[in-house]
């Protein structure tokens, strides 16, 4: 008894002994174990009691939560200075754009008092000083140009000017520099996860092994231990003390060993992590300082450009107005008047101006040939600098695969060079685009202007464009040859398998006469016989193609015979229709009664309403059938034509008419009723009609159509029909109406 006390608790883990080890090898000191040493005997790593698991999850909840409350502290700072910087923003914005409309405020009232003026005080010149001013604005016979004030428009100009340069500096603004950097550094942050070490607490009872009130499924005991292997399946993860004990036991590391470990694996990854950040941030540096390049460069070449064309259209502005100004004779000089007697002497007095401006277009094309060089350039710097991107990209995943050297080097510069390829192939395709559409237009001026005399300048210029696109003119010819050639390969390809079927042939045919020369003496013997057979042959074909004539009349004569008698059978079907057709017992309101074998169909005193009597024949669709319907009795409440038999149903036979309704109808006093014309649904378009008048319908399916026909005046009424579904023949009958369907009517 006192054994059993003196091995009772573990005395490495103080905890209640609960397991033996029976084997013989094992020392004495070890084969008492508790549940902490059977956990170091299978897996220490990766399995904890109950307890311990469940402080773990509580400390990983209340870590996880202050990390969270840590960040979103920091992104409220974040967000807080990046909106007080734009509220700053904001105001210099609304500042600036307040002074702009205050500006343009301004210069619309003076505008307006000076349209004022203009309206109710106009402005009174002396008769001379006017006669001076139409001196300077006239152009002979009448004619004479509008007076503008160009110190106006230059006013106007230079508002324009302080209102574009205000917009501008928003982007050069420091407080737009500064939030711009904010947002970019902050898409730079990188997420990650940190590893808390668990703090179990250890003043649990050391004397009782920690349980849950969980039965283990396999051997019905308490759950002591959780298996948080994550190769393991579900099932096993809860585990008991026979579970532990069934076990075969397994090589286990020290927690000393494993936690020196885990911090070197710590450390490593720690610093691989930093590596590759500062790889990627440099590398998104040397990117973000290209585009930069590249923007600054479009920016002061594009602004040159237009600095440049704005000067050349004030001084266009100017040299007008000056011309304006000294278009009076009396103010030019000899050399002046020299010129103009010069010009008014010639028969074409435009030919100096027209000599002018081809010049001055000359030196406008020259200018217009620089801008486009320019953006050459342009296109050639950004070209250059996709490929220093694309060589910082590549050289970034040099430097991650590592174990890859020369063969590594190798295929990123193949890769490099084929993106490059892909860059020039495309702008090379577009090239070619614009040269085909060029030469089309080319082609299209010169079939519309053969009768009118070309410009020299244009001709130069299309001779040039040719000559410099003579090697794309042949790269073109290349692919139509390369084409011509394939289909030339196709036809020789063809000619010669018919060649090798023609050799094959006559090879066959030599054989045969060799056969045949072997063979002359027979043959010659045979000739006379075989002559007589080829005679019969011949007669026998002959004889045939006769038959196969003869044949060929009777199918003709038979396919005629068959139409024919297709034609017979179905009019037969419509001709019988009217004498089979017959008013159905079931498809029917209860309060239609039929008599004498369903040709007669009439109401009762019951009905509270319309009711709706169907014929057992659906219309045939082979072309046009009649019908004929006797009003034997109460004319006033008999509508009769035809109708839908399943929209029918759904109304229950009773009160089906109107729009709708799957019916068309006509009624005693004129009235019709339409399933599908608006216009022609409860109006009095149709014929009346009275007791014993007969009403012949003709209906045709395929060119959907109905009439109506009063037999005794001839009188009709005609409605298109819808044919989506089946149609029926029917009736609608009120109190003690009757009709008769007759078999025999004069058609």
């Amino acid at each position: 008894m006192s054994l059993e006390q003196e091995r009772k608790v573990c005395s490495k883990h103080s905890l209640e002994i609960t397991t033996v080890d029976l084997k013989q090898s094992t020392a004495k000191e070890d084969k008492y174990l508790c549940i902490k040493c059977l956990i170091e005997k299978i897996d220490i790593q990766n399995m904890a009691l109950v307890d311990e698991t469940k402080i773990m999850i509580k400390e990983m909840k209340n870590e996880q939560q202050t990390l969270k409350i840590q960040e979103n502290q920091k992104r409220i700072e974040t967000l807080k200075q990046i909106q007080c910087q734009i509220k700053e923003f904001k105001v210099q914005i609304e500042n600036v754009i307040e002074k702009i409309l205050i500006n343009i405020n301004q210069k619309i009232s003076i505008i307006e008092k000076d349209l004022e003026q203009i309206d109710q005080k106009p402005k009174i010149y002396k008769f001379e000083d006017e006669v001076e001013i139409l001196s300077k604005n006239y152009k002979g016979s009448f004619n004479y140009e509008i007076p503008q004030e160009f110190d106006q428009l230059d006013d106007d100009s230079r508002f324009y000017n302080s209102i574009q340069q205000m917009f501008q500096s928003f982007t050069n603004n420091q407080i737009y520099t500064q939030i711009i950097d904010i947002l970019q550094q902050n898409q730079k942050i990188e997420k990650s996860k940190e590893i808390k070490a668990s703090r179990i607490q250890k003043d649990l009872d050391k004397s009782k092994t920690p349980c849950l009130n969980i039965k283990c499924n396999k051997h019905g005991k308490e759950i002591i231990m959780l298996n948080l292997e994550s190769n393991e399946i579900e099932t096993c993860r809860q585990i008991c003390v026979d579970c532990i004990h069934n076990n075969d036991p397994i090589k286990y590391s020290s927690l000393q060993d494993a936690n020196l470990k885990w911090d070197e694996f710590k450390g490593k990854t720690q610093d691989k992590i930093k590596t590759f950040q500062n790889q990627r941030l440099i590398q998104q540096e040397k990117i973000i300082q290209n585009l930069k390049e590249i923007k600054d460069q479009y920016t002061l070449i594009l602004n040159e450009m237009i600095d440049k064309l704005n000067n050349e259209s004030q001084s266009i502005q100017l040299q007008q107005f000056n011309q304006i100004n000294k278009i009076d004779i009396y103010e030019f000089n000899q050399q002046q008047l020299d010129e103009l007697t010069l010009i008014l002497s010639k028969q074409d007095k435009f030919k100096v101006l027209q000599d002018q401006q081809f010049n001055i277009e000359k030196e406008d094309q020259i200018k217009y040939n620089l801008i486009i060089n320019n953006l050459i350039s342009l296109f050639e710097f950004e070209l250059l600098k996709r490929e220093d991107i694309l060589k910082i990209s590549k050289h970034d995943q040099s430097i991650v695969n590592t174990t890859q050297i020369e063969d590594s080097k190798l295929k990123n510069e193949i890769i490099r060079k084929i993106q490059k390829f892909d860059i020039y192939n495309d702008i090379f395709n577009q090239t070619l685009n614009l040269y085909k559409s060029i030469i089309q237009n080319i082609q299209d001026l010169q079939i519309y202007s053969k009768e009118q005399q070309q410009n020299d300048q244009y001709e130069g210029i299309i001779q040039k464009f040719i000559e410099d696109t003579n090697q794309i003119k042949q790269f073109l010819l290349i692919d139509q040859l390369q084409d011509q050639l394939k289909s030339k390969q196709i036809e020789i390809d063809s000619y010669s398998f018919k060649i090798n079927q023609l050799s094959q042939n006559y090879d066959d045919k030599v054989k045969q006469i060799e056969i045949l020369e072997n063979q002359n003496l027979s043959a010659q013997n045979n000739q006379k016989k075989i002559s007589e057979e080829c005679n019969n042959y011949v007669s026998q074909i002959d004889n045939l193609n006769q038959l196969i004539k003869d044949k060929e009349n009777d199918i003709y004569n038979l396919n005629k015979q068959l139409q024919y008698t297709e034609d017979s059978f179905k009019q037969q079907i419509l001709d019988q229709y009217p004498s089979n057709l017959t008013f159905s017992q079931s498809f029917k309101h209860n309060n239609c009664q039929i008599s004498q074998n369903g040709k007669v169909v009439f109401g009762t005193t019951k009905n509270k309403g319309w009711c709706c009597c169907i014929c057992d024949q659906m219309i045939p669709k082979l072309g046009s059938v009649k019908m004929a319907f006797k009003i034997l009795d109460g004319c006033d409440d008999i509508m009769v034509g035809i109708g839908f038999k399943d929209i029918i149903q759904k109304s229950n036979y009773q009160d089906a008419y109107r729009i709708g309704k799957g019916t068309y109808y006509i009624y005693h006093d004129g009235k019709c009723f339409n399933h599908h014309q608006e216009d022609k649904n409860d109006q009095h378009l149709s014929f009346k009609f009275a007791n014993n008048d007969i009403i012949i319908i003709e209906i045709d399916i395929q060119k959907n159509f109905i009439k109506w026909i009063k037999q005794s005046s001839n009188e009709s009424l005609t409605f298109d029909i819808e044919t989506s579904q089946d149609l029926y023949p029917c009736v609608n009958l009120y109190n003690n109406s009757k009709v008769e369907i007759l078999s025999q009517f004069n058609k």
